[in-house]
């Protein structure tokens, strides 16, 4: 079964229905309900069969060097997918954030993609929360190229769709001083086809003393009411492991962002890097839910 997410903040208990926490089982509940998605790869591929929570018909689709990774005493190990199943005793660590095991997003050197789909039960308004470990090696890469690289996009129907095919968003990192980097918003509109210039510029990662840090991230993603309002919601949230509060990275509150076929269905976690890492360079990502609602208290 997978693992119940266990805070570093208190928990106020809240009964769901079918006893307290919605029969989550032990373990301290987030605020405020449960997840309407939740797994923390458990099931030790991408098939979310095991995940907690699944009531929106969450499923991880197209994979591009990605994998499931868990650690072993001073052994790391790619179990999944089964055709590059391996072990290493170089040092690396793939200690998961909660529970065994985590979702590796694995850039090789010199190679500009790496990237995990996934698809969903559509909404207007989209809760995400996950956990992402900071390569222990992360270094923003200047090879004289684009100084950007894809983290996150999330989209209506179609990926980039264009008029009226409804809104993209993108989170991007884009390099700065010493391997660091910052991050940045932006977002097609999918009425129009406007595609905006990234905003909102905040820093993110800080080499070295971020390396081979745990960072919770909540993003949340409205569309706007009808066509043209422009009244549509983007927020972000990130903690580092161990502190006891969120701080928010980006608002929006005038998001031009056109719903079709019910709003926010898929999306992907990384993807295309302008710039190739220099080096191996593998993120993981744990514990990823959606919600409703804010359920994890980023106020």
């Amino acid at each position: 079964m997978g693992n119940v997410r266990v805070s570093s903040i208190t928990r106020t208990p809240v009964d769901q229905g079918g006893g307290v926490w919605g029969g989550l089982g032990a373990g301290t509940p987030p605020v405020g309900g449960t997840p309407q998605l939740s797994d923390s790869f458990e099931s030790q591929d991408l098939s979310a069969s095991l995940a907690t929570q699944n009531s929106i018909n969450f499923s991880w689709t197209e994979s591009n060097r990605t994998g499931v990774v868990k650690q072993d005493g001073a052994t790391a190990h790619r179990v999944w997918p089964t055709a590059y199943i391996n072990s290493w005793t170089d040092g690396r660590d793939f200690t998961a954030k909660e529970g065994t095991y985590a979702m590796s997003i694995e850039y090789a050197a010199g190679i500009e993609m790496a990237e995990q789909r996934m698809a969903f039960d559509a909404r207007s308004d989209l809760w995400l929360r996950y956990w992402l470990r900071v390569p222990e090696n992360y270094y923003a890469a200047d090879n004289g190229g684009d100084a950007t690289s894809k983290f996150l996009a999330i989209w209506n129907t179609t990926y980039q769709a264009g008029v009226g095919g409804g809104a993209t968003f993108w989170l991007s990192t884009f390099r700065s001083t010493g391997g660091s980097c910052n991050i940045a918003m932006t977002n097609m509109d999918g009425n129009t086809g406007t595609d905006l210039a990234y905003s909102q510029y905040v820093p993110f990662i800080s080499v070295p003393s971020d390396r081979g840090r745990w960072m919770e991230l909540v993003i949340h993603l409205k569309t706007e009411t009808s066509a043209g309002a422009s009244d549509g919601i983007i927020e972000t949230w990130r903690r580092w492991d161990g502190d006891a509060s969120f701080t928010a990275l980006h608002s929006k509150t005038d998001a031009a962002l056109y719903e079709v076929t019910g709003g926010w269905q898929a999306g992907y976690f990384m993807g295309w890097a302008n710039d190739p890492y220099t080096a191996d360079t593998w993120f993981l990502i744990d514990e990823v839910e959606i919600a409703a609602t804010d359920i994890w208290g980023t106020t």
